[in-house]
């Protein structure tokens, strides 16, 4: 079965009560003779069967669709969850409720939520009139960034016979999972940066080459011996040269620190965070408008996503910024940068977000020394700018 059901406390004082009635009006039947005091016992004990017979088949024909779902959403949009149940049974439940709790990432509309352990807690009317199918339409706005699941799901109806609550409570975990990515805010001076090295991507003009992509012929100029093309040149008795596909390749690296430090040298959640993780979201819609590939990499253990470009990489990156918590684990940034050194292959762009300490200073020097562009995303309070992660004087060490 699907739920757990449950009853109030009260209805077993409830059959113990009408058992005792039962009994009694029983016996005084037989000490006066009375018809009306036997159609009586037979009365409640038919009402005492009853109940006991609702009891065992009430919600029993009631299933809940758990097929998974995720939305999407950033901060002030609405969507809709749709909670589709299956009943099998000609007997209705009327008048019934049903509730769950959310993080206050989102807000249920038009219901009021009361605070239950931390989280918000939710009570929809909900009546389930006839057999087949039932869909309930829950429209919710997102509030914050954040990750939540609809947890300790409930329904609620009243018994058709003594009409104390029945209480069925979803046994399996409900998968349907609402994302709510930050909001971007603006970095200022994306538009001066431009930097192209040797890659994979497609570009109309570059001085990189593929090799193991020609695409056609064009004649001879002064170009290098190994580039004569001699089939087609024998073949339009003209010296030709090979042509290949023009690549680029504008890989970003974006270093997120999302810790500040104590003085003792201690980490800890920068209370920050969320501006800067707007400033993030920003940067990789930024480079998805401009087709330039990225890798994000934050110092948290879940906070990895390799190179790629487009719409499905913008999705994994902001779902990736939707779900960093407090409950994830740190990891120092000196770490991080050394785990970034360690898998730079080719001069790349670099930006860090958050905090440069002193030990992070060698990488930026060495990647800097290497061909690479730094930057960093400096905050201030009238917004962020991204300007050369190392001064004029510590770009030589």
């Amino acid at each position: 079965m699907q739920w757990d059901k449950q009853f109030e406390d009260s209805q077993s004082q409830y059959y113990e009560l009408l058992t005792i009635i039962t009994v009694l009006t029983f016996f005084l039947s037989l000490i006066f003779q009375r018809s009306l005091l036997f159609l009586l016992v037979g009365l409640l004990l038919a009402l005492i069967i009853l109940s006991k017979g609702y009891d065992r088949i009430a919600g029993k024909g009631l299933t809940l669709d758990d097929s998974k779902q995720q939305i999407r959403l950033f901060p002030g949009q609405e969507s809709t969850i749709h909670f589709v149940f299956q009943h099998q049974s000609q007997l209705p439940m009327v008048n019934g409720k049903l509730s769950f709790r959310a993080e206050d990432v989102i807000e249920v509309v038009k219901f009021k939520a009361t605070r239950v352990r931390g989280k918000n807690h939710y009570e929809i009317p909900l009546s389930v009139l006839s057999k087949g199918e039932t869909r309930l339409r829950v429209a919710i706005k997102a509030v914050n960034r954040g990750v939540t699941r609809m947890t300790n799901i409930q329904y609620e109806f009243p018994h058709l016979i003594h009409f104390q609550s029945v209480f069925l409570k979803l046994r399996p975990f409900y998968p349907t999972e609402i994302l709510v990515y930050p909001a971007t805010l603006p970095v200022s001076g994306m538009e001066e940066t431009n930097y192209d090295t040797i890659g994979e991507q497609r570009a109309r003009f570059s001085p990189f080459e593929d090799v193991m992509q020609p695409i056609g012929t064009r004649d001879y100029h002064n170009d290098a011996f190994h580039r004569i093309h001699w089939k087609a040149s024998a073949k339009r008795q003209n010296l030709q040269t090979k042509v290949f596909e023009k690549t680029r390749d504008h890989t970003w690296v974006l270093i997120v620190n999302l810790s500040a430090r104590t003085r003792l040298g201690n980490i800890h959640w920068d209370e920050n965070m969320e501006n800067r993780l707007s400033y993030v979201a920003y940067v990789c819609q930024y480079l998805t408008r401009k087709g330039i590939s990225y890798e994000l990499c934050i110092n948290t253990n879940q906070g990895k996503l390799q190179s790629g470009i487009g719409k499905e990489h913008l999705r994994k990156a902001l779902e990736i910024l939707a779900k960093i918590s407090g409950e994830q684990n740190l990891i120092h940034p000196s770490r991080l940068f050394q785990q970034v050194d360690q898998r730079m292959e080719q001069p790349q762009t670099v930006v860090c977000f958050g905090d440069l300490y002193e030990e992070n200073q060698f990488y930026l020097l060495k990647w800097q020394k290497q061909g690479m562009n730094v930057y960093q995303v400096k905050e201030f309070e009238s917004g962020a700018q991204l300007e050369p992660a190392l001064k004029a004087g510590e770009q030589y060490g």
